[in-house]
């Protein structure tokens, strides 16, 4: 059911799996007989889930997850090394804490694998509620979040309002010089992306229209280094030797508060050995 659901195609997931389609197909019939609920439509473009199917995919890929933890757990008793850990993080955490982080773990576990994906708030919350991964690490709008989810504050972040080198605006001294600027976010619209708006409210004046949003971080600032955009960027990226020598902090008088970063992680269920070392050497981590 899981292959099938991940590549919408009993064809598709019967040669994944190694077995024929008409084996998959059968196999299929006796799980819907046994629920006594039909699990799949079939359409011209494949198959799509039922609303019992999703209900059968979303359990059993809870199921699937709960059998690797108990593995690895046995595992971290018998004294064996291996397994995995899934983590999410912010580009702030993946430029300032992870490479040492994994380094330092990596003395002690050198067979774990670490999968380090992009993710920040909202969309890492199911991530975590369904333990698709063992924690997140990024800001958060609201630290005050639903009684399933545990959050602990790592550091600050400082940030700053930036533009490429050679910005017409790169030697403004006020947030009024920069009223008419062509302004860029990224990350959620609630983020840290967005702080300038009240600074601008403060000073009595209009905070501008954002005319372009991006997803990353990383595509703001490829964009950033062909046009005269002006944004927040956290200022350990900013001062980072692959971006140092083509963005700038804009010196304003204006002071930005400090954004809190966040470990996350399910309230409900304590992390596997492993991910608990990996999160604590995450903590211990200096910002560098």
């Amino acid at each position: 059911m899981l292959k099938i659901a991940e590549v919408g195609s009993l064809r598709k997931a019967a040669a994944l799996l190694g077995v024929s389609a008409p084996a998959l197909t059968k196999s299929l019939r006796l799980l819907e007989d046994e629920l006594q609920a039909p699990l799949l439509n079939r359409t011209p473009k494949g198959v799509v889930l039922t609303e019992f199917g999703r209900i059968v995919t979303t359990r059993a890929r809870t199921a699937f997850i709960e059998i690797d933890h108990i593995a690895d757990e046995i595992r971290s008793i018998r004294g064996e090394s291996g397994g995995r850990i899934r983590v999410a993080v912010s580009p702030i955490t993946a430029v300032s804490i992870i490479p040492s982080a994994v380094r330092r773990f990596r003395k002690t576990y050198p067979e774990v694998v670490i999968t380090v994906m992009d993710g920040l708030y909202p969309k890492v919350l199911p991530l975590i509620r369904e333990r698709e991964i063992d924690f997140s690490v990024g800001p958060l709008p609201e630290p005050m979040l639903g009684p399933e989810f545990a959050v602990e504050q790592l550091f600050l972040s400082e940030v700053s309002i930036c533009c490429r080198i050679g910005h017409p605006l790169a030697t403004a001294k006020s947030l009024v010089d920069l009223e008419d600027a062509a302004w860029a976010t990224s990350g959620p619209e609630e983020g840290p992306g967005n702080l300038f708006k009240p600074k601008f409210q403060q000073l009595g004046i209009m905070p501008p229209k954002t005319i372009l949003h991006f997803e990353s971080i990383l595509s703001l600032l490829a964009a950033a280094l062909k046009e005269d955009l002006v944004f927040v960027m956290p200022k350990k990226i900013v001062e980072h030797p692959f971006h140092a020598n083509h963005i700038c902090q804009i010196p304003l008088r204006e002071q930005f508060p400090g954004v809190p970063i966040y470990l996350i992680k399910n309230s409900q269920s304590p992390l596997k050995p492993v991910a608990e070392a990996f999160a604590k050497q995450v903590k211990r981590t200096p910002l560098g």
